[in-house]
């Protein structure tokens, strides 16, 4: 059967769900928001409503194909950021919150080292090269 595309994401429930997994603050979500779209990841219309442009589509898709949820779904940078807190309020260790990261970190970047012909794959289908056929031209 046909899928449909998921409905727009409009910045108030973006926000939302940022506030949900603890990332950004309110000093910092609009930066957090305005980095992604500097990044070309996604545009915003007039309505304040998100759409990924092709880069954004085809970096998501290369992601979820060599099994590297963490770049980016929001658990990590949530739990990242929680644990930054506990810091800032003394409830952890600085060296033991940046050892958590590093280590999180590592085990991606190994992975995508393993992996990262999948990325070239899926990001072809997208920006195909030197006259190739894929998604979105050639």
């Amino acid at each position: 059967g046909n899928t449909q595309p998921p409905p727009r994401l409009f910045e108030r429930d973006l926000i939302a769900q940022m506030e949900r997994h603890g990332i950004g603050t309110d000093a910092t979500v609009a930066e957090h928001i305005q980095k992604q779209l500097d990044r070309g990841y996604a545009e915003k219309d007039a309505a304040m409503a998100f759409q990924p442009t092709v880069l954004g589509e085809a970096l998501i898709t290369g992601y979820r194909s060599m099994g590297l949820d963490d770049l980016w779904k929001p658990n990590l940078r949530g739990r990242i950021e929680q644990q930054i807190n506990a810091v800032a309020e003394g409830r952890a260790q600085k060296d033991q919150v940046l050892a958590n990261a590093i280590d999180a970190f590592k085990d991606d970047f190994i992975l995508a080292q393993q992996r990262g012909i999948a990325l070239e794959n899926e990001i072809s289908n997208f920006f195909p090269r030197n006259g190739q056929g894929g998604a979105f031209g050639g």
